[in-house]
């Protein structure tokens, strides 16, 4: 018996190996049954199938093999073959998985160590600003209008006259009303007098400014300040 024909004649049996012809001695099938004896019994009907084991009458045709036979043996092949190839594809998904892993971690550890870094910054205090209060200023108070015996000198224009003497205008209230007076006006630069303008007026109505010309014979040139007073009253 062999795996494989070795020549012309030679039959598969049902345990899926080659023998020789009939009349061959060599090999033999199992069970020490001669090739060619007809193994069917005296009257039997040769229609009728072989008993499981029993060889195949000489000139049969040969049964298809079975559950255990070459197509069987195949079948295991590629199932070990599917199973290698599924094996190495799930080893390739896992390490890829843990090289993934790996990155991520990795990632993961940098965007620690920046979200820390943002974290360890240095906040300069702001600079506190003093703001020193404007000093307030109060305006003195006016002088008071010069007065003489019931008489307010309101105000007063110094200027010079045509002769080039001193001249004046000013104007003067009665305090009491109905009087008339004669009034004097000193002028001075530093402590020296440098003219004297003189006027008068009459009949002047309660607390209403009246005009007065005040006039000089005394030549106009710088001054700073000036007195008035009252000479007289009628």
């Amino acid at each position: 018996m062999s795996d494989t024909p070795n020549g012309p004649g030679w039959w598969q049996a049902s345990d899926g190996r080659y023998y020789p012809p009939q009349g061959s001695t060599p090999g033999g099938p199992p069970g020490g049954v001669a090739t060619d004896v007809d193994p069917t019994p005296p009257g039997a009907d040769p229609t009728v199938p072989l008993a499981p084991g029993a060889p195949p009458r000489p000139g049969a045709p040969l049964p298809p093999p079975g559950p255990g036979g070459p197509a069987r043996g195949r079948w295991k092949t590629w199932q070990l073959l599917v199973a290698v190839v599924v094996a190495l594809l799930i080893g390739a998904a896992i390490g890829a998985a843990g090289a993934s892993g790996d990155d991520d971690g990795e990632q993961v550890a940098a965007r620690d160590t920046t979200t820390t870094s943002e974290r360890q910054t240095t906040t300069t205090p702001e600079r506190q600003t003093t703001t020193t209060p404007a000093p307030t200023t109060t305006a003195a108070p006016a002088p008071a209008a010069p007065e003489s015996k019931g008489f307010v000198l309101e105000s007063i224009n110094i200027q010079k006259d045509f002769l080039d003497d001193f001249d004046a205008t000013a104007r003067i209230v009665d305090t009491e009303g109905g009087r008339g007076a004669g009034f004097t006006v000193t002028v001075f630069s530093g402590n020296q007098v440098v003219a004297t303008l003189s006027g008068s007026a009459n009949d002047m109505p309660a607390d209403q400014a009246v005009t007065v010309d005040l006039i000089s014979t005394d030549d106009y040139r710088d001054w700073d300040r000036y007195e008035f007073q009252t000479d007289y009253e009628f």
